[in-house]
């Protein structure tokens, strides 16, 4: 058995970090740090293990297994995932042809889209800023422009600002519209209305990118289409766009980022998509030369034979496509119960580079929503998370480690990952809370009470069947215990992670679970127990 108490002390020396060179080249949502998911592979496999990670998102997992010398299986229901973990897999064969397609695209691109954002002599607009005129439901809106940031022209880049009131030459400006509808007519992909997400009935792709964009986005997937940069290389070229697309939609005033995903009802902005791109480029590269410094090389296998990935659900994955007790660690990040659905945000952009989505895909993804279309998916949120920890245990050889991210306040979601755990022969080892790389404002304000972060789930796959506790006192009692070594100077985080662990460890969930709703109500009411 791995020494957790040390390697909780090595977690807690190293600093999260997100933003890697293979993390920043796509916005996939919810990045965990590469180099906390390359020390758990280092402490819970050997070289030439096979880690798998079947909820894969922007491929985490994958690169620092490579990076460590063991083999991948991943697997992820949203083709979003597989396609942008893939593609820069991919980017280590023949990265150098890869770099000069992207490249040979992006001047392209560049030549054609540049005179739809000229506006007077040597400058061009960086960005317009509108507000909108009428409802956002069903469409009925008009933009009206603002402001435009202008920048000059300086060699190939976009240099300076400025920041003036759009001109009428500017306003009546016409873009011819032959690429408007070709090969994407976005007033035809409509959207599943979701009030979460701020999309509305009647909503399509139509109302979240304005017009000169959308013909950028054609001209882009045209100029990929005529396989003049290699047909080895368009998935380099469609990661380039595909990464690029949620800085390309109207978004927030500032649109310095991908969040928010929903679109603002009254003002807004949109971006001139060259510097984007550029920008996505140079995070190419940078990606290009971390691969090439810690997977290259690695060790003695093809690239083929190091990475399986497969498009589909976690409830098909054993044994439709893998056989059982096949992999030596999980370590993965399952949906939480309050986020937000990803196949509904990916669908503001999947389509745009050719990924569709399974007919039956909604019907497996492990998440509450408030999409009226989806109240059947909401009410199974808690068969479908104890599928996906069945899966996970039926993925390990004997003996093997489960590691989950994860993170819930309600005490029946934990209750019934217990039972599941108990079924399928996992045992807790540790469970470590692990700070978040970014403080927000919540935790400045309120540290006393904060979850700023998340819980690694360490399970270790045996035949050892625990017993239950049998009655209220006896649960809280148990509690009290397993908190006792932690001090006052000890964090609300940590006491939070205790009360977990005591639950999986113990089994007191169950019990817990038909006096108390929230693990927070059972911390503030604590002091009544003794």
């Amino acid at each position: 058995m791995k020494d957790v108490l040390s390697l909780i002390k090595r977690l807690e020396n190293i600093s999260p970090e997100h933003d890697t060179p293979v993390g920043l080249i796509h916005p996939y949502w919810a990045r965990k740090p590469l180099n906390v998911i390359q020390q758990l592979v280092r402490e819970f496999s050997e070289n030439g293990d096979i880690v798998a990670d079947p909820f894969v998102g922007s491929g985490t997992t994958v690169f620092a297994a490579l990076s460590e010398g063991r083999k991948a299986i991943a697997s992820d229901l949203n083709p979003l995932a597989i396609f942008v973990t893939k593609s820069i897999v991919e980017l280590l064969e023949s990265p150098e042809d890869k770099l000069k397609a992207a490249h040979h695209f992006v001047e392209d691109f560049s030549d054609e889209v540049l005179p739809m954002f000229q506006y007077c002599e040597d400058y061009y607009v960086e960005r317009e800023r509108f507000v909108v005129k009428g409802e956002f439901e069903d469409g009925g809106y008009e933009l009206i422009s603002t402001e435009v940031v202008l920048k000059k022209k300086t060699g190939k880049s976009l240099k300076g600002r400025r920041i003036e009131k759009p001109t009428s030459n500017w306003t009546d400006k016409k873009i011819t519209a032959s690429l408007s509808n070709s090969p994407i007519n976005f007033g035809s992909l409509k959207l599943r209305p979701n009030s979460r997400i701020a999309i509305p009935n009647g909503a399509t792709l139509a109302h979240y990118y304005e017009y000169k964009n959308q013909i950028a986005i054609n001209l882009a997937l045209q100029l990929i289409a005529s396989k003049k940069y290699g047909r080895k290389n368009e998935n380099t070229l469609k990661l380039l766009l595909s990464a690029s697309l949620p800085l390309l939609r109207l978004s927030d005033k500032k649109a310095s980022s991908q969040w928010p995903y929903w679109r603002p009802k009254e003002h807004l902005t949109s971006r001139n998509p060259i510097p984007v791109l550029m920008k996505k480029l140079q995070s190419i590269e940078k990606a290009i030369k971390w691969l090439k410094t810690n997977v290259e090389g690695k060790d003695k296998w093809k690239l083929s034979d190091r990475v399986q990935l497969y498009n589909t659900s976690i409830q098909s994955l054993v044994p439709k496509y893998l056989e059982p007790e096949r992999v030596d660690l999980v370590l993965t990040d399952p949906p939480y119960s309050d986020q937000a659905p990803y196949l509904e945000y990916s669908a503001l952009w999947i389509e745009l580079i050719g990924l569709k989505l399974p007919l039956n895909a909604y019907k497996h993804e492990i998440v509450k929503t408030d999409a009226p279309s989806r109240v059947a998916d909401t009410d199974d949120y808690i068969p479908r998370l104890r599928e996906g920890l069945k899966a996970c245990a039926h993925l390990l050889k004997p003996e093997g480690t489960l590691i989950w991210f994860y993170q819930d306040h309600n005490i029946e979601h934990w209750a019934a990952l217990d039972e599941e755990a108990l079924v399928n022969g996992l045992r807790i080892l540790d469970v470590v809370p692990l700070a978040k790389q970014r403080r927000s404002m919540k935790t400045v304000t309120s540290p006393g009470a904060t979850l700023d972060g998340d819980l690694i789930l360490i399970f270790k796959k045996t035949n050892v069947v625990a017993k239950r506790p049998h009655t209220t006192e006896k649960v809280r009692r148990i509690i009290l215990n397993e908190l006792a070594p932690h001090s006052a100077s000890s964090s609300y985080f940590e006491k939070y992670a205790a009360i977990v662990k005591s639950g999986l460890k113990f089994h007191l969930f169950d019990l817990l679970s038909q006096s108390d709703k929230d693990i927070r109500k059972i911390l503030s009411s604590m002091d009544n127990w003794r």
